[in-house]
């Protein structure tokens, strides 16, 4: 949990630091552009100086609420599952289904996508369906197709990326998922990826 904390604030520190400089670079050309009565250097400088500010409390923010959502999801993963708290690996060794290719484990009564250090769990108990579903994602000017897991629950619904489409991914989740159904026959799953 700690390594996932430290990840989090240290790529926020580093938008704060960089916009940090930005407005002290702009605060030393703000005199110059006052005296030369440079209109246009100063509207500038005003401009990107909200713009920085803005990057700089946005991300300020962002690194000292971070941790504490952080804290409070891997608590509630300990709370249901204590034997975790040191040892997340126990997911990828007991878990009851696993497919590696997808980093989907069913641990219990939970799915879990670990990815590095990061784990996102699903507590089938608490959902009504897992939806498997093709988006298009932007990324700059490309576009591609990704699979997705819709958990819902009730009104909510919790979004799970798994990455662009490929073929064996899509064999892999299915096999995954027939395994889980097994095991779990009360759950309802929406396969919409064999619709498109």
């Amino acid at each position: 949990m700690q390594k996932e904390i430290k990840a989090s604030v240290t790529s926020s520190l580093i938008w704060v630091i960089l916009g940090s400089l930005g407005l002290i670079f702009l605060l030393f050309n703000l005199p110059s552009a006052l005296q030369k009565n440079d209109t246009v250097g100063l509207v500038f400088s005003g401009i990107f100086g909200i713009i920085l500010l803005g990057i700089v409390i946005a991300f300020g923010h962002l690194a000292l609420k971070a941790p504490q959502k952080i804290r409070e999801k891997y608590q509630s993963i300990y709370e249901r599952y204590p034997e975790l708290a040191d040892q997340h690996q126990l997911i990828q060794e007991k878990a009851l289904v696993k497919d590696d290719f997808n980093s989907l484990y069913l641990y219990r009564d939970a799915l879990f996508l670990v990815k590095k250090r990061l784990l996102m769990p699903v507590y089938l108990d608490e959902i009504e369906s897992i939806t498997l579903k093709i988006e298009w994602v932007h990324a700059g000017n490309v576009k591609t197709k990704n699979f997705f897991l819709y958990a819902k629950n009730g009104t909510e619904q919790q979004q799970i990326g798994l990455g662009i489409i490929d073929p064996n991914k899509y064999q892999y989740l299915m096999a995954f998922f027939e395994k889980v159904l097994e095991l779990k026959p009360n759950l309802v799953f929406q396969n919409e990826v064999e619709n498109k």
